[in-house]
């Protein structure tokens, strides 16, 4: 009967020594996602970004609102005041960004893999996936490869952040956003899609390629 309770109590200091790791874990992809996601806290509708969209342009890696008068007319002042602001911070997060390889797309801002030029930006699929990260105004595209979610799945947050930092030059919370989707929703074996729109209250999509 000693040894019973020698061994219950035994398997219990395993298991708690085991839950800091888990918790710790678990709060860090917390933060991380609470401090991306500061200041987008309103429903961004389908129907909104596809009203706005147009009245959106990139002008020295920034984005600016063209024709805010009619803009206004368009839109509720709620809804101008939620573009108007989303713009603001997608800038911020592009500030993030400044020292990485990029190229304008249309009203999109693309950060491509180090060592890859603009001028032969290309979504040409390989054979483990594209590689790619399209920063909108109202949110962010990513494409991974097999290779990359592995990497960044094994790596948690942090880990997986560096490696985003390694081959795409972001970094901070925009990364930890990024990765913290990917764990909560990783698809095995496959590359993948994120689609992680500012101000949703709903989580990033994340499917295969």
């Amino acid at each position: 009967m000693r040894k019973k309770i020698l061994l219950g109590a035994l398997s219990l200091s395993l298991l708690g020594s085991t839950l800091p790791s888990y918790s710790a874990f678990a709060a860090e992809k917390q933060n991380t996602l609470n401090v991306y996601s500061q200041g987008y806290n309103v429903s961004l509708s389908e129907n909104l970004i596809q009203t706005a969209d147009q009245y959106v342009v990139v002008e020295e890696n920034k984005f600016v609102l063209k024709d805010e008068k009619k803009l206004k007319e368009i839109l509720s002042e709620r809804d101008f005041e939620i573009v108007n602001n989303l713009v603001s911070q997608a800038n911020n997060n592009l500030e993030t960004i400044s020292g990485a390889n990029t190229a304008v797309v249309g009203n999109s801002v693309v950060v491509m893999p180090k060592d890859v030029s603009a001028k032969t930006i290309s979504y040409a699929k390989a054979s483990e996936g594209k590689r790619a990260i399209k920063f909108h105004w109202w949110g962010i595209e990513l494409w991974l490869t097999k290779t990359d979610v592995r990497a960044i799945v094994k790596g948690g947050i942090s880990g997986g952040a560096a490696y985003l930092g390694s081959i795409f030059g972001i970094a901070g919370a925009v990364a930890g956003a990024v990765v913290g989707a990917i764990i909560s929703e990783y698809i095995t074996g496959v590359p993948i899609y994120v689609k992680y729109t500012y101000g949703n209250k709903y989580p990033p999509i994340v499917l295969p390629q």
